[in-house]
C-alpha cells in the first residue's frame, strides 16, 4: 500500500510539474524537467530586429517567472538549494550543464569511480551479479551526456540476466563481455562532448482500415 501511495504521489507531483513547465514555456522560457529538478534557460524574446544574444536581464526574468509560477501552483521553493543567479555552468542531475557548448559534461569523479570498478572487474577472472549491476548502473547514468550508451552495455546486460537466474554463480570475464568492458576505457581520456539534441515536434496523421 505504501509503495502505491508513493507511486501515486510521484505521478501527481510529476504531472503538476508539467503544467507549470507548460505555462513557463508559453512565456518563452526554455525548460527541462525531471520530477523535481528543473533547468531553465534564458527568456526567449521574439524580435525580428535583434538577433538572440546572452542577456543577464532576460535570464533573471526567467528565474522570476518560474519562481512565481511554482509558488502560485503551491510549491515550496527551497531558495538555498536553488540557483537563481544566472550562470553558464551549473550542476544538474549530477552532471555539469554547459550552456556555451550546449551539452552535459561528465564530472571527473564519476569517470574515476567507473574506471576503478571497471579495472577491478577486468583484473579478475570472474565477476559477481552485484558488481556487474553496479558497473551497468554507473554507465547507464551517463546517458544524459552520452546518448545511446546503452547500446554498448548489451553484453553486460546479458551477463546480468544470466546471473539473476543463478545469483550464487559468477560470470567469466572473457570474450565479448571483456571486450565491452575494455571499450569503456575510451571515457578515461575523453574530453569531447555530445551537444543537446534539438527539440522537434512533428504531427503525424495515420489512416488505417479497421476491417478484416
Amino acid at each position: 500500500m505504501n509503495s502505491n501511495l508513493h507511486a501515486g504521489f510521484l505521478y501527481c507531483y510529476h504531472n503538476l510539474g508539467f503544467e507549470v513547465s507548460g505555462a513557463a514555456r508559453s512565456y518563452g522560457v526554455p525548460l527541462s524537467q525531471c520530477i523535481y529538478d528543473c533547468h531553465i534557460g534564458q527568456l526567449l524574446v521574439r524580435s525580428s530586429n535583434q538577433p538572440w544574444a546572452p542577456s543577464h536581464q532576460n535570464a533573471e526574468a526567467t528565474a522570476y517567472i518560474l519562481c512565481y509560477l511554482l509558488v502560485e501552483a503551491g510549491y515550496f521553493v527551497n531558495l538555498r538549494k536553488s540557483q537563481c543567479s544566472p550562470s553558464m555552468f551549473i550542476s544538474f542531475l549530477g552532471f555539469i550543464c554547459d550552456s556555451i557548448q550546449q551539452a552535459f559534461l561528465i564530472p571527473e569523479e564519476k569517470k574515476v569511480k567507473l574506471k576503478v570498478l571497471r579495472e577491478n572487474i577486468l583484473a579478475s577472472k570472474t565477476v559477481t551479479l552485484k558488481t556487474l549491476q553496479q558497473s551497468a548502473g554507473k554507465a547507464v547514468s551517463f546517458s544524459l551526456a552520452i546518448a545511446g550508451c546503452k547500446l554498448y552495455l548489451r553484453e553486460i546486460f546479458k551477463a546480468v540476466a544470466g546471473l539473476v537466474r543463478n545469483s550464487k554463480a559468477a560470470a567469466k570475464v572473457t570474450g565479448l563481455l571483456q571486450s565491452e568492458l575494455e571499450y569503456w576505457r575510451f571515457l578515461d581520456d575523453w574530453m569531447n562532448c555530445l551537444p543537446w539534441r534539438s527539440e522537434r515536434h512533428v504531427a503525424v496523421t495515420l489512416y488505417y482500415d479497421a476491417s478484416k
